[in-house]
């Protein structure tokens, strides 16, 4: 199974549980190459690939299993696409970790201001949980799938 590498508001565990309704192991991990930055108007971050000297601090959950990555993608929704990256851990390993990140289309939403989790945590979590457990109420689970592309 995958592992998820997070970024901002995944980052709170809360969060993951709010989109998932699971827990996962986190571990602090970091992606070169890459920069962080709030997108246009909203209260959460994307990242872009950027110079070799730019790095992205986070982490992963590990081994995320597919229902939870159908969930992530849904609620992640258009304006980013998961793609695997290297992430080093903090000993030094390397390994693959599926991330979002914005795409080249998606590129003019970036700002130049970066994102704090502290300042998400405090001002932005409670109603950036809302929003996400309204979202996910609209999930359709596999079953549901099934039921709407009428192969039950």
């Amino acid at each position: 199974m995958p592992h998820v590498f997070v970024y901002g508001t995944l980052l709170v565990p809360e969060m993951m549980h709010a989109v998932t309704g699971k827990h996962f192991e986190l571990t602090p991990a970091t992606a070169h190459g890459f920069h962080r930055a709030y997108l246009a108007g909203r209260v959460y971050p994307g990242i872009a690939a950027s110079t070799e000297r730019d790095q992205v601090e986070g982490a992963i959950y590990r081994d995320v299993d597919p229902e939870s990555i159908r969930r992530l993608d849904y609620f992640e929704g258009d304006e980013y696409v998961r793609e695997s990256l290297l992430v080093t851990l903090a000993d030094g390993t390397t390994l693959a970790a599926d991330s979002y990140v914005v795409p080249a289309a998606q590129h003019h939403l970036m700002t130049d201001t970066a994102w704090d989790l502290a300042t998400f945590q405090t001002s932005d979590l409670a109603g950036f949980l809302q929003v996400a457990h309204d979202c996910m109420r609209t999930y359709p689970s596999v079953a549901g799938f099934a039921r709407v592309r009428g192969r039950e």
